[in-house]
Protein backbone atom coordinates (compact mmCIF):
# COMPACT_ATOMS: atom_id res chain seq x y z
CA UNK A 1 0.00 0.00 0.00
CA UNK A 2 1.80 3.57 -1.11
CA UNK A 3 1.24 6.11 1.36
CA UNK A 4 -1.61 8.08 -1.26
CA UNK A 5 -4.07 4.78 -0.95
CA UNK A 6 -3.46 5.59 2.86
CA UNK A 7 -6.95 7.26 3.81
CA UNK A 8 -7.77 8.72 7.66
CA UNK A 9 -10.43 10.60 9.35
CA UNK A 10 -9.58 13.14 11.89
CA UNK A 11 -12.58 14.07 14.69
CA UNK A 12 -11.79 16.33 17.28
CA UNK A 13 -13.83 19.16 18.37
CA UNK A 14 -11.20 21.97 17.92
CA UNK A 15 -10.65 23.18 14.72
CA UNK A 16 -6.97 24.14 15.25
CA UNK A 17 -6.22 20.91 16.21
CA UNK A 18 -7.65 19.04 13.73
CA UNK A 19 -6.16 21.28 11.20
CA UNK A 20 -2.73 21.38 12.74
CA UNK A 21 -3.00 17.12 12.67
CA UNK A 22 -3.78 17.42 9.13
CA UNK A 23 -1.32 19.40 8.30
CA UNK A 24 1.34 17.13 10.32
CA UNK A 25 -0.25 14.58 7.91
CA UNK A 26 0.39 16.16 5.02
CA UNK A 27 3.93 17.55 5.21
CA UNK A 28 5.30 13.86 6.36
CA UNK A 29 3.50 12.29 3.54
CA UNK A 30 1.93 10.02 5.88
CA UNK A 31 -1.76 9.68 3.91
CA UNK A 32 -4.67 11.76 3.23
CA UNK A 33 -7.17 13.05 5.46
CA UNK A 34 -10.44 11.95 3.66
CA UNK A 35 -12.69 14.74 5.95
CA UNK A 36 -12.48 16.51 9.45
CA UNK A 37 -15.32 16.16 12.00
CA UNK A 38 -16.37 17.34 15.02
CA UNK A 39 -18.34 14.74 17.08
CA UNK A 40 -19.27 10.81 16.84
CA UNK A 41 -22.15 11.28 15.16
CA UNK A 42 -20.61 13.00 12.36
CA UNK A 43 -18.07 10.50 11.98
CA UNK A 44 -20.60 7.89 11.40
CA UNK A 45 -22.46 9.88 8.57
CA UNK A 46 -18.56 9.92 7.09
CA UNK A 47 -18.09 6.58 7.52
CA UNK A 48 -21.25 5.90 5.33
CA UNK A 49 -20.22 8.05 2.39
CA UNK A 50 -16.50 6.34 2.42
CA UNK A 51 -13.97 3.87 4.00
CA UNK A 52 -10.88 5.11 5.48
CA UNK A 53 -7.59 3.12 6.78
CA UNK A 54 -7.00 5.15 10.23
CA UNK A 55 -9.83 7.57 12.41
CA UNK A 56 -7.68 9.77 14.48
CA UNK A 57 -10.08 10.12 17.38
CA UNK A 58 -10.17 12.55 20.19
CA UNK A 59 -12.01 11.45 23.34
CA UNK A 60 -13.97 14.55 24.09
CA UNK A 61 -15.73 15.82 22.09
CA UNK A 62 -19.71 16.64 21.34
CA UNK A 63 -22.98 14.46 20.87
CA UNK A 64 -20.90 11.08 20.99
CA UNK A 65 -17.15 11.22 22.22
CA UNK A 66 -14.71 9.29 21.22
CA UNK A 67 -15.08 6.56 23.97
CA UNK A 68 -18.33 5.87 22.64
CA UNK A 69 -17.62 6.34 19.31
CA UNK A 70 -14.99 3.46 19.86
CA UNK A 71 -17.21 0.84 21.35
CA UNK A 72 -19.48 1.27 18.34
CA UNK A 73 -17.11 0.72 15.78
CA UNK A 74 -15.58 -1.99 17.53
CA UNK A 75 -19.26 -3.62 17.71
CA UNK A 76 -19.84 -3.24 14.26
CA UNK A 77 -16.85 -4.77 13.56
CA UNK A 78 -16.06 -2.30 11.35
CA UNK A 79 -11.94 -2.52 9.55
CA UNK A 80 -10.30 0.96 10.53
CA UNK A 81 -7.93 1.51 12.53
CA UNK A 82 -8.34 3.57 15.79
CA UNK A 83 -5.79 5.93 17.06
CA UNK A 84 -6.84 7.93 20.22
CA UNK A 85 -5.64 10.93 21.00
CA UNK A 86 -6.55 12.03 25.21
CA UNK A 87 -5.66 14.43 27.89
CA UNK A 88 -6.07 11.39 29.79
CA UNK A 89 -2.63 9.34 30.96
CA UNK A 90 -4.57 7.35 33.32
CA UNK A 91 -2.87 3.75 32.88
CA UNK A 92 -6.04 1.68 33.90
CA UNK A 93 -8.04 4.33 31.59
CA UNK A 94 -5.49 3.33 28.51
CA UNK A 95 -5.64 -0.18 29.00
CA UNK A 96 -9.69 0.01 28.78
CA UNK A 97 -9.27 1.34 25.46
CA UNK A 98 -6.70 -1.32 24.79
CA UNK A 99 -8.80 -4.10 25.22
CA UNK A 100 -11.30 -2.91 23.51
CA UNK A 101 -9.05 -3.60 20.54
CA UNK A 102 -8.03 0.23 19.63
CA UNK A 103 -4.92 0.17 18.00
CA UNK A 104 -3.42 3.18 20.02
CA UNK A 105 -3.33 5.78 22.42
CA UNK A 106 -1.49 8.87 22.89
CA UNK A 107 -1.68 11.16 25.42
CA UNK A 108 -1.99 14.96 24.59
CA UNK A 109 1.65 15.59 25.81
CA UNK A 110 3.15 13.93 23.16
CA UNK A 111 5.86 15.64 20.55
CA UNK A 112 4.93 15.79 16.98
CA UNK A 113 7.45 12.52 16.63
CA UNK A 114 5.43 10.75 18.93
CA UNK A 115 2.78 11.52 16.63
CA UNK A 116 4.08 10.90 13.21
CA UNK A 117 6.13 7.24 14.88
CA UNK A 118 2.30 6.40 16.35
CA UNK A 119 1.06 6.35 12.88
CA UNK A 120 3.78 4.59 11.07
CA UNK A 121 3.54 2.05 13.40
CA UNK A 122 -0.44 1.37 13.22
CA UNK A 123 0.03 1.33 9.19
CA UNK A 124 2.86 -1.27 9.45
CA UNK A 125 0.04 -3.53 11.65
CA UNK A 126 1.61 -2.66 15.19
CA UNK A 127 -0.05 -1.46 18.16
CA UNK A 128 0.85 1.78 19.76
CA UNK A 129 0.45 2.68 23.58
CA UNK A 130 3.57 4.50 24.63
CA UNK A 131 2.07 4.95 28.62
CA UNK A 132 2.25 0.97 28.99
CA UNK A 133 6.03 0.70 27.98
CA UNK A 134 8.34 -0.51 30.64
CA UNK A 135 10.44 1.97 28.80
CA UNK A 136 9.62 5.29 28.09
CA UNK A 137 12.64 6.24 26.39
CA UNK A 138 11.30 4.87 23.00
CA UNK A 139 7.99 5.71 22.78
CA UNK A 140 8.03 8.76 24.99
CA UNK A 141 9.06 12.19 24.20
CA UNK A 142 11.86 13.39 25.87
CA UNK A 143 10.17 17.03 26.30
CA UNK A 144 6.35 16.45 27.35
CA UNK A 145 4.48 19.64 27.52
CA UNK A 146 1.91 17.82 30.04
CA UNK A 147 1.87 21.57 32.58
CA UNK A 148 3.18 25.05 31.47
CA UNK A 149 6.33 25.42 32.97
CA UNK A 150 7.93 28.51 32.24
CA UNK A 151 10.89 28.67 34.45
CA UNK A 152 12.10 25.87 32.05
CA UNK A 153 11.10 28.17 28.66
CA UNK A 154 11.83 31.52 29.64
CA UNK A 155 9.00 33.15 27.66
CA UNK A 156 8.22 36.98 27.92
CA UNK A 157 4.58 38.35 28.43
CA UNK A 158 4.96 39.42 25.02
CA UNK A 159 6.13 36.09 23.45
CA UNK A 160 3.25 34.48 25.14
CA UNK A 161 0.98 36.99 23.90
CA UNK A 162 2.29 36.56 20.74
CA UNK A 163 1.95 32.24 20.92
CA UNK A 164 -1.90 33.01 21.67
CA UNK A 165 -2.11 35.45 18.49
CA UNK A 166 -0.43 33.01 16.28
CA UNK A 167 -3.13 29.80 17.65
CA UNK A 168 -5.78 31.93 16.84
CA UNK A 169 -4.92 31.83 13.53
CA UNK A 170 -3.49 35.61 12.75
CA UNK A 171 -0.52 36.56 10.57
CA UNK A 172 2.48 38.41 11.54
CA UNK A 173 1.03 41.24 9.93
CA UNK A 174 -2.19 41.34 11.72
CA UNK A 175 -0.67 40.45 15.01
CA UNK A 176 1.18 43.66 14.14
CA UNK A 177 -1.37 45.38 13.92
CA UNK A 178 -3.28 44.42 16.84
CA UNK A 179 -0.24 44.53 19.41
CA UNK A 180 0.83 48.08 17.73
CA UNK A 181 4.23 46.61 16.72
CA UNK A 182 6.10 46.38 13.41
CA UNK A 183 5.91 43.52 11.04
CA UNK A 184 9.44 42.90 12.19
CA UNK A 185 9.38 42.72 15.26
CA UNK A 186 6.64 40.50 15.54
CA UNK A 187 8.62 38.06 13.28
CA UNK A 188 11.57 38.15 15.52
CA UNK A 189 9.40 37.04 18.44
CA UNK A 190 8.00 34.54 16.88
CA UNK A 191 11.45 33.04 15.40
CA UNK A 192 12.67 33.51 19.57
CA UNK A 193 9.84 31.75 20.20
CA UNK A 194 10.12 28.69 17.96
CA UNK A 195 13.91 28.52 19.44
CA UNK A 196 13.01 28.11 23.26
CA UNK A 197 10.41 25.49 22.75
CA UNK A 198 12.19 23.96 19.88
CA UNK A 199 9.24 23.55 17.98
CA UNK A 200 9.96 23.91 13.61
CA UNK A 201 6.52 25.20 12.82
CA UNK A 202 2.97 26.59 13.99
CA UNK A 203 1.30 23.45 14.40
CA UNK A 204 3.70 22.32 17.07
CA UNK A 205 3.16 25.77 18.36
CA UNK A 206 -0.59 25.22 18.53
CA UNK A 207 -0.23 21.69 20.14
CA UNK A 208 2.25 23.84 22.61
CA UNK A 209 -0.66 26.49 23.45
CA UNK A 210 -3.43 24.06 23.75
CA UNK A 211 -1.49 21.52 26.29
CA UNK A 212 -0.12 24.25 28.33
CA UNK A 213 -3.32 25.40 28.19
CA UNK A 214 -2.89 28.85 26.39
CA UNK A 215 -5.69 28.80 24.63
Amino acid sequence: MNQEEYKIIIADDHKLISDSIELIIRENNLGSVMGKVANGNELFILLEQTSVHLIIMDIRMPQLDGLKASEILKSKKNHSKILVISQYDNIEFVKQFQAMGIDGYLPKSFDINDFITAIKKIKAGEKFFPLLQNDNSTTHSSKPFSSFDNDRYKLSEREIEIIVCISQGLTSRQIAQKLFLSEFTITTHRRNIFRKLDIKNAAGLIFFAKENHLI
